[in-house]
Parts: structure tokens; sequence; C-alpha cells
């Protein structure tokens, strides 16, 4: 196994098992020993699920058997599904094998050896021996250590079971059934076909059984056959292996009186381990809760647990409550002695005592009193559910006693009145025995009961709740709700069975009493009691339609079937949509037939129609109501009326008497003449607002036309007039405002709104011809179109003029005015960027931003550097017509490349830059190349420019690559204008010929010449 962090851990609350103080220590435990654990989470809200179950429970709670599921039970109530996986990653991370992670999210089932659970949980695990008690195959191991968790997990686990063996159940003794059909009143709805069919029965075993023993007591007791054949309606599924173990009858005895009284059911066994080997508790209750597939369950053990295991399995009661299971199970056979107190302290189990029953052969009841061994009183034990019920009370129950008292009921458990079980176990001969106990009540009472379910179930009077499920759930509540009826239970009145912890002898009396609870019951009663209570009739509203939101008062009224019984009978109310509200119930007084409840609606945002509900648990109706929208208080449309076609129309605004819902309210729009206008098929009022606007679209007409339009919610109308008119010219304009003669304006006509079929023509004027040209004298504005355009070709003028181009239509002129300028400079640009000074001479050309005047334009042009560069002229005439003209500009040498302007004015000064470039070397040369060297023979080296020299000398550097053998000069000037200059020297003597580099550099620009000196 890996090696854990280091961390702070924390003990998990366990006590002790029973006993091992008395056992004898043998040494460590066998680590390879695979151990069946079950670790158990708390309720992440332990309070909220004990008030669902009391509600869930209480035929009087609204929430009266709205049972949920497993995965409900977790997400609603259980940790967080993360603590969850924290857990089981915790388990996972120690090498165990996880088996089942509950859905209620209440424990968690895994294997481990015992080599991994000490390591785990930080304990030590040991084998014991024990010369008196039954050891177990294997046997006696438990932790002697109190285990712990690290933090991180600890506070997520309440109980680890599953590394003991010591705590095992005490069976219930043995009982058998004879003809309790009759005795209890089960024979009317089994004669009548009600044999179990449709409901699940469990048993929660801890005992080895024979399934092979089943046919015997159907071939005995002449049993109904299941379709599939004796035995094809019963399942196993195997918690910890018990099933072929040793046999005590404990198993065969629950199997056989379950299907004496519901042969037709299916019967699920829950095999939990068995006495003699080990046995799992929480892990049997935590797969019985997680599959949810048992209606009723029934157990005839007691146990000794510590607090934590105690609270661990109460929890998982708590989530078979919530999901509807009835669990049952035997309160005992040792009388007041309740030491193997659970599931005796939990409120979740019915507790099923015991009588001494003496019947005819037919099975009438000669006689019926308390039998001494039934288990009754109650345990101190200091669970912190181990308080009185909220409800146990009626006639008998001790109200000064808060601790969950017992039992509820009782049956036949005497055993020298016993009953008869096919028993195989392998110590004593095959066949029948007689034996009683508790342990058969608690079997018998949930076969009738499944009986009693089926027949209800038939009548319509045991419907589904929201889970799917027909159950009872936790019926204590409702037999405690019939406070003893003598049309329901046998009152016991005579018997003992010991003395209660308080120090009083426990006698059967009138009443609820320790010995038989409420006493025997009478199934068939029991059905009768249950579908006789009164049923909704009906449920109706008026009005039937009312506009939500509105104050409009709208009344329901449930009717009964018959009158409400005493304390009146709870119904509950729901609807379908959250835009109608009722109260979650109401109470219809004892010996009423009718209720009446305030239905309360919002606004809605579009026609609904709402089914509301009244119901009891086994009964309902439903009616309609129907909601309606909000109604138009007004509709206003401004402008009333809009030229048609434009982009702007008419606004309409329309108001309702109610705030629109969540979601808005869409209010109906029509027009009465779409050809005039059109609206949108709706507006949406936005949720809270009372009002909405829309638009309303003028359409293109030939002539003023009208329309009416309206807007519609909740089945009324508001109307408001408008009117559409014929289109007009609207505005003309010209772009640009502003033009050089003779360039051209582009007039745009504007209408109103499109223009009608065929299209429309507008006259276009000139308030001065010799000013400018028009390309049409008319705009056509196509049908559709909303406007049109012209284009103004303008005149070259020598001064500013002023130009009105008027555009009419159907009476209406607009006109707009054009200003021409003469032209003006629009540039000045050279034919060179860059010219060698004294050499290249660039065209310079002046540009108009149109033709000049019949004046023609003069230019000035000059430079602002003339002894760099300059103009012949002083000015440049552009002639009347034209845009262009040019001059020639004249450069200098210069000593450094110069920038300068070219400036010229004309209604504007533009300008042009030219570089005048300095001359730059071209070139070294040397004559002769080759010379004997003696210090005599001379050498003349050329300079060459590609330009004049400028105002100033151009110095060249000059250098010898050999300066031992060739001598120049560190300079040579090119004088002014020039572009050569000359240098010599005389190569001196050398012992070989020698190359010699001369190198020639002006500004950043060298040139090299090579030299060959000889011997």
């Amino acid at each position: 196994m890996a090696q854990q962090t280091p961390t702070r851990r924390i003990a998990v609350p366990m006590s002790e098992p029973e006993g091992i103080s008395r056992a004898i220590p043998i040494g460590h435990a066998a680590s390879d020993r695979t151990l069946h654990l079950t670790v158990s989470l708390p309720y992440g809200d332990a309070a909220g699920m004990q008030s669902f179950v009391d509600d869930v429970s209480n035929p009087k709670s609204p929430e009266y058997r709205h049972f949920i599921t497993p995965e409900q039970v977790g997400q609603r109530f259980g940790v967080s599904a993360a603590n969850v996986q924290k857990v089981a990653d915790y388990l996972t991370s120690q090498g165990m094998k996880i088996q089942l992670v509950g859905k209620n999210r209440l424990s968690i089932m895994a294997d481990a050896t015992v080599a991994q659970a000490e390591a785990a949980f930080q304990t030590n695990i040991s084998q014991f021996a024990w010369n008196t008690l039954d050891v177990p195959a294997g046997g006696l191991y438990s932790f002697t250590t109190e285990p712990s968790l690290p933090a991180s997990v600890a506070p997520l686990v309440i109980d680890i079971s599953g590394m003991e063996n010591f705590t095992r159940p005490k069976p219930r003794t043995f009982l058998t059934p004879t003809q309790l059909r009759t005795l209890y009143g089960v024979a009317p709805l089994y004669s009548g076909g009600s044999q179990g069919q449709g409901r699940t029965v469990g048993v929660s075993s801890w005992d080895g059984f024979k399934l092979s023993n089943i046919p015997h007591e159907y071939t005995q007791f002449a049993l109904p056959t299941p379709a599939g054949g004796v035995g094809s309606n019963v399942s196993v599924v195997t918690i910890l292996s018990g099933m072929n173990g040793p046999n005590d009858g404990e198993a065969d005895l629950d199997i056989q009186t379950v299907l004496a009284m519901s042969p037709l059911c299916n019967l699920i066994i829950y095999d939990g381990g068995n006495l003699h080997t080990g046995v799992n508790l929480t892990g049997t209750l935590t797969k019985e809760a997680n599959d949810n597939n048992a209606d009723i369950i029934t157990e005839s053990y007691g146990w000794q647990l510590g607090s934590s295991t105690a609270t661990a399995v109460h929890n998982l009661h708590l989530s078979m409550s919530a999901q509807g299971i009835t669990y049952m199970a035997a309160s005992g056979d040792s009388g007041t002695d309740l030491s193997f107190f659970y599931p005796n302290i939990e409120p979740e189990v019915l507790s099923v005592g015991g009588t001494t029953a003496v019947a005819t052969a037919a099975g009438v009841r000669t006689s019926e009193t308390g039998w001494s061994g039934s288990g009754g009183g109650w345990n101190t034990n200091a669970a912190a559910f181990n308080v009185l019920p909220a409800y146990q009370k009626g006639t008998g129950v001790p109200t000064n006693i808060n601790f969950r008292l017992n039992p509820d009921l009782a049956l036949d458990a005497d055993p020298n009145t016993g009953y008869v079980v096919f028993l195989d176990d392998g110590v004593h001969p095959a066949g029948f025995y007689q034996i009683g106990g508790t342990s058969g009540a608690s079997p018998t009472f949930a076969g009738a009961l499944a009986d009693a379910e089926q027949r209800l179930i038939a009548l319509g009077s045991l419907p589904a709740n929201a889970a799917g499920k027909k159950r009872f759930g936790r019926i204590q509540d409702l037999i405690y709700s019939y406070n003893g009826d003598s049309s329901v239970f046998f009152d016991i009145l005579t018997g003992a069975n010991g003395t209660l912890p308080n120090g009083q002898t426990s006698t059967a009396k009138a009443g609820w009493d320790f010995v038989t609870g409420w006493g025997a019951m009478n199934f068939d009663a029991f059905v009768t009691k249950v579908a006789n209570f009164p049923k909704v009739s009906t449920v109706t509203v008026a009005p039937t339609t009312v506009e939500g939101g509105s104050a409009t008062a709208v009344t329901g009224t449930v009717t009964l079937t018959k009158p409400a019984l005493t304390g009146g009978d709870v119904v509950t109310l729901a609807s379908s949509d959250s835009a109608v509200t009722v109260p979650g119930s109401i109470t219809i007084a004892a010996g009423a037939t009718t209720g009446t409840f305030a239905v309360t609606t919002k606004a809605v945002g579009a026609l609904k129609t709402v089914t509301l509900t009244a119901s009891k648990s086994n009964s309902s109706a439903t009616c309609p109501l129907t909601v309606t929208t909000p109604v138009p208080t007004a509709l206003a449309i401004a402008p009333a009326s809009a030229v048609g076609g434009s982009a702007t129309g008419g606004t309409g605004t329309v108001t309702v008497d109610i705030a629109a819902p969540a979601g808005g309210l869409a209010v109906a729009l029509t027009s009465s003449n779409t050809a005039a206008a059109t609206v949108p098929a709706s507006v949406t009022i936005a949720q809270g607002a009372t009002t909405a606007t829309f638009p309303v679209t003028p359409q293109v007409v030939t002539a003023s036309t009208a329309a009416t339009i309206t807007a519609t919610s909740g089945g009324k109308s508001k109307t408001a007039p408008f009117t559409s008119l014929a289109t007009r010219l609207s505005a003309f304009s010209l772009n640009p405002a502003t033009v050089f003669g003779g360039t051209a304006s582009v007039g745009t006509v504007t209408l109103a709104g499109p223009a009608p079929t065929g299209g429309i023509s507008v006259a276009i004027s000139l308030s001065d011809a010799t000013l400018a040209t028009l390309s049409s004298a008319t705009v056509t504005i196509p049908a559709g179109s909303t406007s049109g355009t012209v284009t103004v070709n303008s005149k070259a003028v020598d001064v500013a003029k002023t130009l009105t181009v008027t555009a009419t239509y159907a009476g209406v002129s607009k006109p707009a005015t054009l200003t021409i300028n003469k032209a003006a400079l629009a540039s000045m640009t050279s034919s060179l960027a860059t010219a060698l000074g004294g050499v290249n001479s660039p065209v310079v050309t002046a540009t108009l931003t149109s033709p000049a005047g019949p004046a023609g334009a003069v230019v000035s042009i000059s430079t602002n550097l003339p002894s760099v560069a300059k103009f012949a002229v002083t000015t440049l005439t552009i002639p009347a017509g034209s845009k262009t003209a040019t001059a020639t500009l004249t450069t200098m040498p210069v000593a450094a490349d110069t920038a300068v302007s070219i400036l010229g004015s004309f209604n504007g000064n533009k300008s042009a830059a030219v570089t005048v470039q300095a001359a730059t070397l071209v070139s070294i040369t040397l004559n002769p190349t080759s010379v004997l060297g003696n210090g005599v023979n001379a050498v003349t080296g050329t300079i060459t420019l590609n330009g004049p020299a400028g105002p100033n000398v151009r110095t060249v550097s000059l250098a010898s690559s050999n300066g031992t053998v060739v001598t120049v000069p560190t300079t040579v000037n090119v004088l002014t204008g020039a572009t050569t200059a000359t240098f010599s020297f005389k190569p001196k003597a050398v012992a070989a010929s020698t190359s010699v580099t001369i190198t020639a550099t002006l500004a950043a620009i060298s040139k090299t010449a090579t030299l060959t000196v000889t011997h």
C-alpha cells in the first residue's frame, strides 16, 4: 500500500463491541482476511430530513405520501456529492475495493483486508477466543484500539462497521402461520383475489435458509402458484452470504409466513450474512434503501449496537421512510426485557408485538390475550432519536415517558398456539414444525399488508405519488391516527409481559398498552377504513375565466364524496402553472362535504389554461381555469399622418391595465388598410411595464389614404386612426456646394417618401446659364425610390460667382446655391526629385485646380535658394482654358547635397522640393600602372568627380597600402568648377615586384587603384 502523507487524524465515534472485554485475545487477526465494511455518512440536513419524513408520513400533512427516491434523499438532505467522493477516494487510496456507494449518500460499502483496514483506520484487529460463546466459523475478531481517520474525512464518517463480528442480533423466537387469514381479516381480501400480486415484500435475513423448503409450504397449505411456478416470485440479494450457512429456522420462518399471507407477491430476501459466520446490518439496510424495490420490509431480530452504528442505521431507516418503504420488526420475545434494544428504539420501524390467539378450526377467534413474551415497554438508550415520536399518541399512550414505546400492534406469537413451517436444517429431520414468537408476527403482518395494499390499489385508494410508488411508507402515523378504532383493531384487554423500567407491571388494558399496542388488526376493516375515507369528488372554480393579475376574485370549491371525519380532512391543492397559486392545502371541517379556497392569479403573457388539482391520499380531481392576458386601455398614434413610404412614420403607443408579467406581454396589432399603413403583428410590453411603442409604417400612395390601427389583448381591443399622405419634394442639395470654375457638382433631389408607381420627374433650373450647364433639365425618380441626381457643370471664371440651382415638383421648389470660384494653383511638380548641381536642369510644372479663366492665369515662381537653383523668369503664364505650364530650373554646383523649395503662387500657394546634389568621387587612375622602383621614375594619379566642384574646393583624402615603397600626398584638392585633380609620387626601389594599392576617399565614397612596383 502506498505510503500516506502524515496528517492529523480524528477518532471515529465507535463503541467497543458487546462482550469483547470477556473474550480472550489469541493474537493478531490474519492480515489477508477479507472484511466487508460499511462506512456510514451523516445527513447534511438531519433536521430537514426528519421534518420531511414526519410530513410525508402524516395523513393530515399536505406532503402525505409524496415519497422521494434514494437519489433525491441524497440530493436534498445528504452531504455533498464531492464529500461522498472524498470518502470513497480515501478508501480507494488505501487499497480497498468499493462495492456500493449509496444513492442516498448515507453509506459506502467496501471490501478490505485486515491489513488495509488497520492502516486506513489506524487501529489493530485481533483474534479472540470465548469458551461459552457460539464462535462463528473463522473465529472471533475485533478492533482493539479506537479507529481514527484523517482530519480531511473524519467529519464525514459517523460509523465503520465490519471490523468485528461480536455484534450479532438476537433472533425473535419463531412463529408459523395457521388460519391467520381468517383470524385477522385477510381472508376476504385473499378470496377476492388480493394475494400480493404487484406488491414487493423484502425480508432482512441473517440466517441460513433453503429455497427448496418453499414448495412444501405451498403444497401443505394449497397456496396459489405464481405464473412462473413456485419460487419464481422469490429472489435473493446477497450482501454478505449467509444463505448456505447454518440454519436456525429464522429465515425459513420469515419467508414462509410472508408467502402464507401473500403467496403471489414478489419476495426479495436480503441476505446479510449468518449469525454463525458474520453479519452485515448496515450493509443490508444500505442495499434495501439503495435498491428501493421493496414496498414492505420485515425483520425479526434485535440488536445491541454502539451509538455510532445506531445512528447510521437510523439514518438509513429515515431514508426508507422518505422513499415510502414500510419497515416493520418483531418487538421481541422476552417481554419487557428490551436489552437487545434495536430496532425497538427506532421511530421509523413499526414494532409488531405478540398475542395468544385461540380460534376455531375455521379460524374464528375464540379468545385473544396478550402473550407474556411479547416485547414491550421502552429502553433508555441515549440515542438522540429514541424519543416519543410525534405520531405516538392516543388513548392509553403515556405522555410522560419520552422514549420510543413498544409495541405498536400485535398478532399471534405464542408458541403454544403456534404456526407450522417446513424446516430442513440438516440437524433435525426434515418436516413441518410448530413454532411461535413475534418473529412470525412481523412477517405475517408484512404479507397481510401486501394483500391490503393490492386491494386498495385496485379500489383507487392508494394512488401513485410523484415518485411513481404506490406505498404507505411509515404506516405508524396512519395507525395511531385511528386511535384504536374498534372497526380496525381488536382491543386486547388481558395479559401481561413483565415489569416496566419504571417498576410498574405491564398489563393489557383498554386502548393502547405495553403488551399488544393497539391490539390485533383486522386487515379487511383496515382496507374499508382507508377506502371509505372521504374522497375528493370534484374541484371547481368560479369564474372559470379571469384576467391574470386582476382584482377579480376567483373562488375554488372542493367537494368530498362524504362528510369529513372527526378533526377534519386535509385536501392538498396544486396548480399546474405558477401563474395561478392556491394554498398548499385546505382542511374541510368535520361533518362538512365542501371547502373553499382563494385562487390568486398573476399577469400572463399569453392565454393559459391552468389545471388545478385537489387530492387526498386516496383520490384526486382536477378542473381548468382559463387565465387571459392584460387588456388594452388606450391606443395612440403620433403623428397621426405621414408621407407614404417615408422612413419616419407614426409611433403607436398601447397601454394595458396590468403590468406585463415575466417574459413580457405580446399585444396583437392589425391595420384595416395595409395599402395605406402597416404595423408589426404584435408588440411586446416589457416585464413590469404597462406601455409599449411600435412603428406605424405609411405605404406609398398617390393620394391621402386612411387606415384604422387595432391593438388586441385578453380578448379586448383599442383602435386609433392613421393617414398615409402622397409623397412630396423634401430637399435639394449640391455636393460640393463650392467648386472651381470648370468642375462639376452633383445635385440630389430627395422626396419625403418613395415615388409611386410610374415614378416622377423633377424639373431643374439655373439662375444664370452663362455660369454652368445641366446634365439634364429633369431628374426622373423611379417607383419605390426616394432620390435622384443631376450634374451641374460649372464654367471657368476670373472672379468668384454665385449660381442658384432649383428643383421643382408638384408646386414645391427647393433651391440650392453653388459658389463658383476662379481656378487656384493645385500643385507644383518637378521632373526630377534630385539633380546634380551644375549638370541637371529639372522641368517644373504648375497645375491649376481647373482651367484658367478667360484672362488666363499668371503664376509667380521662385526658389528659396537662388544660389543653388533658379528660374530664368519670375512668372509662368497659363493660357485661358488650360490648366498647366512649365519652366526650366537651372542648378548650380554645390559642396554638399542641398534641399531646394520651388515656390508657386496663384489664388493660393503650392511648393515642390528638389535636392541639388554635390559632385561625388567616381574614380582614381594611375599612369603608368607599372613602374621600376628607383625613387626616380614618377607616377601621376588622377582623381575624377561626376560633376564640377562647388563654390569651395573639394578635398580628397589619399592613402597608400605600403608607405615604405609608395608615399602619396595625404590630400588633393579639386578646384571650384573643375571635375578632376592630379598628384604625383616616385616609388622607391624594391627587392621584388610589389603591388601597392592607392585609395582616394571623398565623403563616404572610396575608390582604389593598384600600382605594380618592379625590381
